[in-house]
């Protein structure tokens, strides 16, 4: 239901389209003319190098020592098939349709959420983006509206705007799921915490997000059972009739 549920696909089109515009521009801009303050020199140099040194505190600590099988392998992945000179560019950060802010007509009024700004390649948006467009729609079991652009068409728009193909976008893909994944090993943490859920349960390593890196590093798919429904039931209503 809501106003993108009443656009026509036409209209829902343009507007996914607009969204994807919006952020793309931000490649355009030089990090260097008033974005300084994001530069870390204290982790690397700019861009995905600093970012990969956070990936790595924040593993450290979400994982408190613990063996997260696919996490891990994530993260290995990510250090060991980093890309040559990727680009560095301004990230928006949290680039999704809710942290976008629409007008009547579909065009874009503002971007909202800076909180994960940074530096580093432009694609890291664009795989944000299409990660969230996958988990609410066939990662929940949700049929996409008729008339939003297709995985292809949504890079093929992007591209257009910030000019070049997109590099290695794979790798980007994986380290999305990974962001997603540690978010969701810190909710893990927080929920034993505060005595929702207890310490051995299995979604710590079993949940939507390690799906999501099983798939993409040819992994073994967790199974999704009775420990990740109580850790969902906490954070999120779940259809306790939904297979897995």
């Amino acid at each position: 239901e809501g106003w993108l549920v009443d656009f026509s696909p036409q209209q829902r089109r343009q507007a996914w389209k607009n969204g994807i515009e919006a952020f793309a521009r931000l490649s355009k801009l030089d990090w260097r003319d008033g974005f300084e303050f994001l530069n870390r020199p204290d982790r690397g140099a700019p861009g995905l190098d600093q970012y990969l040194e956070y990936l790595k505190e924040w593993h450290q600590a979400v994982g408190q020592g613990r063996p997260m099988p696919y996490v891990d392998a994530a993260l290995d992945y990510v250090l060991s098939h980093k890309p040559h000179s990727p680009p560095v560019n301004v990230l928006w950060g949290d680039p999704t349709p809710s942290n976008t802010m629409f007008n009547p007509d579909g065009s874009v009024a503002a971007l909202i959420d800076w909180e994960l700004a940074a530096l580093g390649p432009a694609e890291m948006d664009l795989a944000w983006w299409l990660y969230f467009d996958d988990l609410f729609s066939r990662r929940f079991k949700v049929q996409r509206l008729e008339g939003l652009p297709t995985r292809e068409e949504t890079i093929a728009i992007y591209e257009n705007v910030i000019g070049r193909k997109l590099t290695n976008f794979e790798y980007y893909d994986i380290l999305a799921g990974l962001r997603m994944a540690l978010i969701a090993a810190g909710a893990f943490n927080r929920q034993v915490g505060i005595g929702n859920i207890r310490a051995d349960n299995k979604s710590l390593n079993d949940n939507l997000m390690t799906v999501y890196l099983a798939e993409r590093l040819n992994m073994p798919i967790p199974e999704l059972g009775v420990d990740f429904r109580d850790f969902m039931r906490n954070l999120t209503p779940v259809d306790e009739s939904a297979d897995g």
